[in-house]
């Protein structure tokens, strides 16, 4: 029966406050007690008093009162015998009647199941039964509407009436399907339902069709659900259109929200319950999946299941799926007997409806109709149906058709073709899991968005030339593209996954898309201004917070390496404008410091090619300012006003007064100031505290100061060394004299680590060393150790994870114009050089220096020196062939030591790491291109390793 507001409607004013006390006063009540009437039924007593008012016999609430001792409304509804003890039996027959209609109940948020009597009103104002295409399986479906104050459960604001969506379950419903006849067969699969259901509720999940309520009156058993604008099934007909599809944005954003309800189902976990389950639907179709323009909503669980994790998902067909229901469900040999479904089964009816929203995006709901007539197929000779699969086996449409469709590669439409063509596996067991699914969509969706941010950021940054929002964008850009799970960059594979770690949260993701929104609206805004009037202050501080919520909980090492990268990128350029915009705007930066002072040094490297000398900062001192020289394993040490330095020479062959000479003096110069600087993060270098040109003997020599952290009296070693005599490791240190020792392995890699990033540093600042090479490596160590010991070539205590960097008595600007010279009297160290530059000591570039680094690799992976390895190599063998003894003879003996991933590091050092480039590109992007493949084949893979075993070490 559907309920009468008119009289509640007419009765609330009477049943006020004011108005009850004002009507118990005409009833001639004396002041005591109209004041106790009056609290008790304004308490407990007001639907009981207005039922009174209805039938004229309010002045009857008194002896209500005094025959209930409990609050009298909370008795309804009265039994007939007991209003007659208080009315007359006309006015008996007259309230017991009347009484329901306020007492229709109302639905609350996880309210147990009601079972009604007989003669309740509902609070239903109207109804509507649907027409049959919006018919559910197993019931009734009906549009009624409800007084908003009657569903509690309602989480919208609504007019006064609430349009809800009823469906009934009745024994006749299961009649027509054959299920079973019989009423405890009908109410044991609503008990199925509802228990469902309610599990479901307490995930919350927006995406997951919510339950208003639950009863069951005369028989039939109902749900109520909140009313949806209509069901996927009509927008892919082309009935209805809620706009949801508007923008692949919107789109993908859907779909991902979607797929994370499946997920909740197929993974539910319950801290209220305290439970951990494995569901699966059953009957995933479009007509099961509700829509508005909000979003996409799972709905209809009637032939879903909960089953412990331990028992597996998998469970008989139960005639669900329609049309998208998966291969397993049938048995080809045995035709229409019940295959095992799973939740792969559910997995399957996702990606079937997937491939018909991507031919609808494509071309329109006409398209989807096309499709399933394509997909055609007839059984047992009479039958016809829709599948996406053949009886069990792929169907010859359905692939091709995708295929077919117009995308473009490079849109987040051909990432949804890609996993759908992975789901419609015919094998349950290689289709990608739930979880694969929502993070590949939530992925789209992000790129969608990202997409159409970069392109508004790029129209911004070309028309500024702004260089701090250059930099954002580039770190967007980067970003943008660790997404693609394609990508074998390791640096942005790296940031890849622990972005999609993130995105296991919808919260994260929402707050990530609500980020990225904010930017959108301030350029939209922007975009609109003339370019005087851009507030780019604004861009980039929205800009700054939407990458932050992007990079919010990845790891240090990945977030420096992010800027390393950009350190590469921005510093290719020998345009000194911009470099002098780096080095100025970010010198007061926090996160761009280094990039401050790597421009500065590179605009220090460029300058040596003008004719000025420069200012000599005060570093050019006397040679007899230099003294008490000695030699600590071959490192010449000294002392300069008192400070113990160490002394690095080079002979040249020029006069300092001819034009050679000069420009000498000037890249002397020029080293000497920039390294005179605190050094830079990841140089691992010495501070130059002075420099000096002795005119004779046509020399010159940089001074470096022991770190701060040594003593003056400690002994340096160097590499080299290291690989031929006995040394104490840090933290184990034996008794007795022991033999050469390998570093642990954790610690050789982290020395291959930190040489190589030192290498990129320099790069970085347009600089080359010139002489990398197992002596140019020295470590200072941990305890002090005299120069006149003895024993000062043993037992000394290093740690080899802190190695510093000299020999800076070579390095010049990187530029194929400078001028070079080879190793003047060092011949021993060729054998370090590239073979083409150790026969002509012309042209040193990048790949060159690369080769260097690759020997030093090679003897701190086999811990020895290129000199032992080569022992039985005569000493005349051309350079090309010691380079392929090399290659081919040693550095497969890394293999068993260092790994493979060393190994091919390694390997990329002694190649030809240049082939890859087209000579056409000009030596400025070769460059960088280079170092950046430097950055990923040799930085990035060592330090994944040393993170690997560093795990490992705390595991």
């Amino acid at each position: 029966m559907a309920l009468d507001i008119t009289s509640q409607t007419l009765l609330q004013p009477r049943t006020s406050h004011s108005a009850i006390y004002e009507t118990l006063q005409e009833y001639g009540m004396e002041p005591y007690e109209l004041h106790l009437v009056n609290a008790k039924v304004i308490k407990h007593g007001r639907k009981t008093f207005a039922i009174l008012l209805m039938i004229d016999q309010g002045v009857k609430i008194r002896t209500f009162l005094e025959h209930t001792w409990s609050s009298v409304d909370m008795r309804l509804p009265f039994s007939s015998s007991e209003v007659e003890k208080v009315l007359d039996k006309f006015a008996a027959i007259n309230f017991c009647s009347r009484q329901w209609e306020l007492i229709a109940p109302i639905f609350f948020e996880r309210q147990p199941h009601s079972c009604f009597d007989d003669n309740i009103i509902l609070p239903f104002t109207s109804e509507r039964l649907l027409d049959e295409n919006k018919q559910g399986s197993f019931g009734s479906i009906y549009e009624v509407k409800v007084p908003r104050s009657h569903v509690k459960a309602a989480v919208t604001e609504a007019e006064e009436d609430l349009t809800i969506i009823r469906k009934d379950i009745s024994v006749t419903s299961f009649l027509d399907v054959g299920v079973n006849t019989q009423d405890d067969r009908t109410s044991i699969n609503f008990r199925a339902e509802l228990k469902m259901l309610a599990n479901l509720q307490t995930l919350e999940h927006s995406n997951i069709l919510p339950l208003y309520g639950s009863y069951t009156l005369n028989g039939i058993h109902s749900f109520l659900f909140p009313q949806k604008t209509g069901s996927l099934k009509e927008i892919l007909l082309g009935k209805i259109d809620t706009g949801i599809f508007a923008t692949d944005r919107q789109t993908f954003k859907a779909l991902g929200d979607l797929s994370s309800a499946i997920e909740n189902l197929h993974h539910f976990t319950s801290d209220l319950f305290q439970v951990d389950l494995i569901g699966c639907h059953r009957d995933i179709k479009p007509g099961n999946i509700l829509v508005d323009a909000e979003g996409l909503y799972l709905a209809d669980f009637g032939l879903s299941v909960f089953r412990e994790a331990t028992d597996g998902s998998s469970t008989s067909y139960n005639h669900g799926g329609g049309f998208y229901r998966s291969p397993e469900c049938e048995i080809p040999t045995t035709q229409f007997e019940r295959g095992k479904i799973n939740r792969a089964s559910d997995i399957w009816s996702f990606g079937c409806i997937l491939a018909d929203i991507l031919t609808f995006l494509a071309h329109g709901h006409q398209a989807v109709t096309r499709f399933q007539e394509k997909r055609k197929v007839v059984v047992g000779g009479c039958f016809q149906t829709h599948t996406f699969h053949d009886g069990g086996k792929d169907h010859p449409q359905v692939r091709p058709w995708l295929q077919n469709l117009p995308i473009n590669a490079d849109t987040a439409r051909a990432g949804l073709r890609t996993l759908v063509l992975k789901i419609l596996d015919i094998d349950p067991l290689k289709r990608p899991g739930i979880s694969i699914v929502t993070l590949t969509l939530r992925k789209l969706s992000i790129q969608c968005q990202l997409k159409n941010i970069s392109m508004d950021l790029e129209a911004l940054r070309s028309s500024s030339g702004d260089v701090e929002l250059a930099m954002e964008c580039e770190r967007l850009s980067l970003i943008q593209e660790s997404v693609d799970d394609t990508q074998d960059d390791p640096m942005l594979k790296a940031l890849r996954l622990a972005f999609e770690s993130k995105l296991s949260s919808s919260t994260v993701l929402d707050d990530i898309s609500t980020s990225l929104g904010y930017l959108e609206a301030e350029m939209a805004h922007q975009i609109q201004k003339d370019l005087e009037s851009r507030n780019l202050h604004l861009i980039r501080f929205y800009l700054h917070g939407a990458i932050g919520g992007l990079l919010s909980g990845t790891s240090e090492a990945i977030q420096n390496d992010l800027q390393t990268r950009l350190e590469t990128i921005f510093l290719s350029t020998e345009d000194r404008t911009i470099l002098e915009k780096y080095r100025d705007i970010f010198s007061d930066s926090e996160q761009y410091h280094v990039l401050s002072r790597l421009a500065a040094a590179k605009l220090m490297a460029l300058s040596l090619s003008s004719p000025s000398l420069g200012n000599k900062g005060g570093l050019q001192c006397e040679p007899t300012a230099i003294t008490s020289p000695r030699l600590m394993d071959n490192i010449e040490v000294a002392e300069l006003k008192g400070t113990c330095v160490i002394v690095e020479s080079k002979r040249i062959e020029a006069n300092w007064t001819d034009e050679y000479g000069k420009h000498l003096l000037q890249r002397v110069t020029g080293s000497a100031q920039e390294l005179a600087k605190e050094p830079i993060s990841g140089f691992n270098t010495l501070r130059c505290v002075g420099f000096c040109c002795d005119m004779p003997k046509l020399s010159f020599k940089l001074l470096f100061a022991f770190p701060k952290h040594v003593e003056a009296d400690a002994t340096p070693r160097t590499l080299n060394s290291a690989l031929t005599q006995p040394i104490v490791m840090e933290k184990d240190r034996p008794k007795k004299k022991a033999n050469i020792k390998k570093p642990r392995l954790e610690h050789r890699f982290k020395l291959a680590l930190s040489l190589a990033r030192s290498i990129s540093q320099f790069h970085k600042a347009a600089w080359l060393h010139k002489n990398i090479n197992s002596s140019s490596v020295i470590f200072f160590p941990s305890s002090s150790q005299k120069a006149d010991s003895k024993n000062q070539k043993e037992n000394l205590t290093i740690d080899f994870t802190q190695p510093v960097i000299v020999g800076f008595n070579h390095s010049r600007l990187e530029n194929e114009n400078e001028w070079s010279e080879g190793l003047l009297g060092q011949e021993d160290l060729l054998d370090y050089q590239h073979p083409d530059y150790a026969i002509n000591r012309k042209g040193y570039r990048l790949a060159y220096e690369y080769y260097g680094l690759g020997i030093v690799l090679l003897e701190i992976g086999l811990w020895q020196t290129l000199k032992q390895l080569t022992e039985g190599v005569d000493d005349n063998t051309p350079p090309h062939t010691l380079s392929q003894i090399v290659s081919e003879d040693l550095v497969p003996e890394l293999g068993p030591q260092m790994g493979s991933t060393y190994t091919s590091i390694v390997q990329f050092c002694l190649g030809d790491t240049e082939n890859e480039f087209s000579e056409a590109l000009t030596p400025e992007i070769r460059s960088r291109e280079l170092k950046l493949k430097f950055e990923n084949i040799v930085v990035a893979r060592l330090q994944a390793c040393v993170k690997a075993l560093d795990a490992a070490d705390c595991g």
